[in-house]
C-alpha cells in the first residue's frame, strides 16, 4: 500500500514565544490587557474546553485502533487482504491521532501533560505494527503480542488521555473562577503574568524539543512501514480499475529485476506471460464485477531477463476503501513450490532407481491404448522382461552392483524400443514394455529379440564383466481385451520362456491359458491329495562304491491322481512350493519316511544301520520351528538324529534370511546331517560351501553323464571330489548309469553313488531285499 511520507507540521509557539523581545512585549501586553480580564478569562475557559473534546477524541481514536488489531487477530486466518486492509486503516488513525496531538500542542496544551500522551502513542504504534507484521506467518505470535505489548500500550495511552483530560477539566474550571473573580486580581494576575511569561519562555523551548523528538518518532515510524513492505516475500501492489499499476512494493525488484517506479502505469497485463494473460484479466474482471474474493489463479509472470516466474494472485476490490482505493493484488511466487509438486508428481508415477515408468504409470497407460486400439482398430502387444538369476547376480556383486546392473538394463531397454513405446520396471528384476501402433506382430517379436540382444551385451560393473540374460514374454493385446488379460498373457508367455530354459523370446498362444488352467486345476487337486491318500513314498538306495553296500535310501515323492495317473514330481513339486502346499507336504513326508526306518527296523536286523535322506525345500525352512518339527518327529518314531540326512539345494544357501540361517544351526544342534544336493548347477556353491554346516556333497547326474567316453568331464568330475575331501564332506555321485561310470567314480576316490545302475526307486515293500545283498560286484566291476 503507499506509505506516507508527511511528518508532523513544526510548532510556531517555540519559534515566536521563545525570544526575549517577544516575551517582553507580551508581558506589557498581559499588563495592558488586565483590564480585559473577564473576556479573556472566558476565552480561557472556553479555549480549555476545546482542550477537552479534542482530548476525548483522541481517546476515542485509540481505542478504535485498540478494536482494529484486536479484531484483525481475533477473526483472522492468516489472510494477507486482512491484514493489509486492517495496517491501511492503522495508519490512517496514526495520522489523525498525531493530528490531534499537534491540535493540543497549537490549543497550547502543557507539555507536561502531551509528553506521556506521545510517548505512549510511540509504543502503542510500535506493538500494533510488529503485531500486523506477524499476522500472516505466525498467528499465534500476533497474539502474544497484542496480549503481552499491544494491550498494556493502549491502556497506558488511554490512562494518559484521561489524565490530561482531567487536568484540562480543571483548567476549564480555574479559567472560571477567574472570570467571576474580575479585576479584583488584576494588578497581582499582571505581576504574576510577567513572571509566567519568564517562566513559559523555558517551558516553551523545552516543548519545541518534544515536538522535534516526536517528528524524529514519526520519521522513524514511517521508515520502519517501509522496511516491512519492502522486505516481505511477497509483492503487493494497487491497480485502478483499468489494471495499471499505481503502486507496487519494491519486493518486485528481486521477483522479477524490475525497478518498481518504472512500473507506474504499466498495464499489469504487461508482465504476465501471453498465455497466461487470459486467466489474469477474468480474475480483475471477477474482482471488480461482484461482491466477495475470487478464488486466486496461478500465472506466470516474465522477469527482466524474459525468464518465466510462476506466481499465486489473489485480487480484492478495495476501491471503496480510501487508505487503498484501488484493486489490491497480492503476489506470492510459487515457482519452487510448483517445481518441488512436479518432482513429486513424476516420482509417485517413475521408479527411482532407473527413472523409467512404474507400474501405476504403465497400468494407466496399457488402458489407454486398449481403449485406442478398441476405438480404431491399431495393433499394440504388451512385452515382459525378466532378468535370468538376477538373485544369484546380486548375491555376488552385493546390493550396489545389482542395482548398476538394473539401471544398465533400463538404459539398454530404452535403447532397444522406439521412442513412442513405453519402456518400465514392474518391480525387482521385471520389466515390460508397451508397444502401440505396429504394422503386425512380427514387428513386435523383432524388437523383442532385438531387446534380448541388447541385454545379453556385457556390462562391466565395479570393474567386473557381467553378463546377464532375459527372460521375455510377448502378448498381442488382442480388440476388445481388458488390461488385466492382456498382463496375463504376457506372464504365462514370459513363464514359458524360462520354463523352456531362459534367455529367449516366447508369444502367447491360446494353449498356454489352458495350461494355466490345467495348473490353477491340479493345484486344486493337490490341496487334497493328501488326505485323499494319493501321495505315496519311493525309496531309491545311495550305496558304498567300495563294496557295494547300501548305507542309506533317498525318500522320494510320488502322486498317484485317481483321474490322470502318476503325476511326475518335477510336475507338481513347483506348484507346491509357489503355493504353500510344499509345507504340510514335506511334514507329511519326513513323518511317513521316518515312521517307515522305524518299521524296517523292528523287522530287519540289516536295516539297523541304514540311513535315511528326505528332501527338504526352502519354503519348509522359512516356516518358523521347522528344527522342533524335526525334532518332534524324531522323537515319536525312534530315529537317532544322526540317521537322518537332510538333502537342501543351493538356492536354500543363497537365501541369507536369519530365519532359514537360524533353522539350520537348530538342525545341525539336534545332529541331524545336511547334505548339498544338485551340487555344481547354481551360481556361487563354492562360495557357500565353506560358510554353511554342509556334511554331504551330492554331485548332480549332469556332471557324471558320458564321463567315461569324455575326459574333460571327467576331470572337472575329479576336481569337485577333490574339493569335497579337502573340506572334509562325504561326496555321493549322483546319476551312476553304467559299470563303467562307477569304475571311473571308484577310482577317482569318491565314496558313495546312486544311480539306475543300482536301482530305480522302489516302494517300501522291496527295499527289505536290496540290504541282503550288495548291488555292486566290486571284483567284476
Amino acid at each position: 500500500m503507499p506509505v506516507s511520507t508527511a511528518s508532523s507540521a513544526p510548532s510556531r509557539r517555540g519559534p515566536v514565544l521563545g525570544r526575549p523581545g517577544l516575551l517582553v512585549a507580551g508581558a506589557l501586553a498581559v499588563i495592558v490587557a488586565m483590564a480585559w480580564l473577564g473576556i479573556a478569562s472566558s476565552e480561557k475557559a472556553d479555549r480549555a474546553r476545546e482542550l477537552q473534546v479534542v482530548t476525548q477524541h483522541l481517546r476515542g481514536e485509540g481505542l478504535r485502533v485498540e478494536g482494529l488489531t484486536w479484531g484483525a487477530v481475533a477473526t483472522g486466518g492468516g489472510d494477507r487482504i486482512s491484514a493489509s486492509r486492517a495496517a491501511a486503516s492503522g495508519f490512517a488513525i496514526h495520522h489523525r491521532l498525531l493530528d490531534d496531538l499537534r491540535r493540543l500542542r497549537s490549543l497550547g496544551a502543557p507539555p507536561e501533560l502531551l509528553a506521556p500522551i506521545e510517548r505512549d502513542l510511540g509504543r502503542m504504534a510500535d506493538a500494533g505494527l510488529a503485531a500486523n507484521s506477524t499476522y500472516l506467518t505466525d498467528m499465534a505470535g500476533a497474539r502474544r503480542i497484542v496480549e503481552r505489548r499491544f494491550g498494556p500500550a493502549i491502556k497506558r495511552f488511554v490512562a494518559s488521555v484521561d489524565r490530561a483530560a482531567a487536568a484540562q477539566g480543571h483548567r476549564a474550571e480555574e479559567a472560571q473562577r477567574r472570570a467571576v473573580v474580575g479585576s479584583a486580581g488584576t494588578l497581582v494576575a499582571g505581576v504574576l503574568v510577567l513572571g509566567l511569561l519568564g517562566f513559559l519562555g523555558h517551558r516553551i523551548r523545552r516543548t519545541a524539543a518534544v515536538d522535534a523528538r516526536s517528528r524524529e518518532h514519526e520519521r522513524r515510524a514511517e521508515n520502519r512501514i517501509r522496511a516491512l513492505v519492502r522486505h516481505s516475500s511477497d509483492v503487493v501492489a494497487i491497480t485502478g480499475a483499468d489494471g495499471r499499476i499505481g503502486w507496487i512494493a519494491e519486493p518486485v525488484r528481486a521477483l522479477l529485476g524490475r525497478d518498481p517506479d518504472a512500473l507506474a502505469g504499466t498495464p499489469v497485463a504487461a508482465l504476465v506471460h501471453p498465455d497466461d494473460a487470459g486467466r489474469l484479466e477474468t480474475l480483475l474482471a471477477a474482482a471488480t464485477s461482484g461482491p466477495g474474493r475470487p478464488a486466486p489463479v496461478t500465472v506466470r509472470l516474465v522477469d527482466a531477463d524474459g525468464a518465466p516466474r510462476s506466481v499465486e494472485v489473489v485480487a480484492d476490490d478495495l476501491r471503496a476503501d480510501p487508505d487503498v482505493a484501488g484493486v489490491l493484488l497480492n503476489l506470492r511466487d510459487v515457482t519452487e513450490r510448483q517445481a518441488l509438486q512436479e518432482q513429486l508428481r513424476h516420482e509417485a508415477f517413475h521408479d527411482r532407481l532407473t527413472g523409467l515408468p512404474n507400474r501405476a504409470l504403465f497400468d494407466d497407460r496399457l488402458g489407454r491404448a486398449l481403449a485406442r486400439a478398441r476405438r480404431h482398430g491399431l495393433e499394440a502387444a504388451l512385452v515382459y522382461v525378466d532378468l535370468d538369476d538376477f538373485k544369484s547376480i546380486n548375491d555376488g556383486l552385493g546390493h550396489a552392483g545389482g542395482d548398476a546392473l538394473l539401471r544398465a538394463t533400463a538404459e539398454r531397454l530404452t535403447q532397444a524400443v522406439r521412442v513412442e513405446d513405453t519402456a518400465a520396471r514392474m518391480g525387482g528384476d521385471e520389466f515390460a514394455v508397451l508397444v502401440e501402433d505396429v504394422r503386425d506382430q512380427a514387428e513386435v517379436l523383432e524388437m523383442a529379440n532385438r531387446i534380448g540382444a541388447a541385454l545379453a551385451e556385457p556390462v562391466l560393473i565395479e570393474g567386473q564383466r557381467v553378463v546377464s540374460t532375459a527372460s521375455i514374454g510377448v502378448a498381442a493385446l488382442a480388440a476388445g481385451a481388458d488390461a488385466e488379460t492382456a498382463r496375463v498373457d504376457a506372464d504365462l508367455a514370459l513363464y514359458e520362456a524360462k520354463r523352456q530354459g531362459r534367455a529367449r523370446v516366447v508369444s502367447f498362444t491360446g494353449s498356454m491359458r489352458q495350461d494355466l488352467d490345467d495348473r490353477l486345476e491340479l493345484t486344486a487337486d493337490l490341496e487334497r491329495a493328501i488326505d485323499a491318500g494319493e501321495l505315496s513314498l519311493r525309496f531309491q538306495p545311495i550305496v558304498e562304491l567300495g563294496d557295494g553296500a547300501v548305507v542309506s535310501v533317498e525318500a522320494l515323492l510320488r502322486w498317484d491322481h485317481p483321474r490322470h495317473g502318476p503325476i511326475a514330481p518335477v510336475r507338481f513339486v513347483p506348484l507346491a512350493e509357489a503355493t504353500g502346499l510344499i509345507v504340510p507336504i514335506g511334514r507329511w513326508v519326513l513323518e511317513t519316511a521316518c515312521a517307515q526306518l522305524a518299521a524296517w527296523d523292528a523287522t530287519l536286523p540289516a536295516a539297523r544301520d541304514l540311513a535315511l535322506n528326505v528332501n527338504v525345500s526352502t519354503p519348509q525352512l522359512q516356516e518358523p520351528g521347522f528344527a522342533a518339527t524335526v525334532a518332534a518327529v524324531l522323537a515319536r518314531t525312534g530315529i537317532a538324529p544322526a540317521r537322518l540326512t537332510l538333502e537342501i539345494t543351493e538356492s536354500v544357501l543363497l537365501d541369507d534370511g536369519d530365519a532359514v540361517q537360524g533353522e539350520l544351526r537348530a538342525l545341525k544342534e539336534l545332529g541331524v546331517r545336511l547334505a548339498l544336493d544338485d551340487f555344481g548347477t547354481g551360481y556361487s556353491s563354492l562360495a557357500y560351501l565353506q560358510r554353511f554346516p554342509v556334511d554331504v556333497l551330492k554331485i548332480d547326474r549332469s556332471f557324471v553323464t558320458g564321463i567315461a567316453d569324455d575326459p574333460e568331464r571327467a576331470g572337472l568330475v575329479n576336481g569337485i571330489v577333490e574339493i569335497g575331501r579337502t573340506l572334509d564332506l562325504d561326496v555321493v555321485i549322483e546319476g551312476i548309469e553304467t559299470p563303467a561310470e562307477a569304475r571311473l567314480l571308484r577310482a577317482m576316490g569318491s565314496g558313495h553313488g546312486q544311480g539306475y545302475l543300482f536301482s530305480r526307486p522302489v516302494r517300501a515293500d522291496a527295499v527289505p531285499q536290496l540290504l541282503l545283498h550288495p548291488l555292486l560286484d566290486p571284483v567284476n566291476l
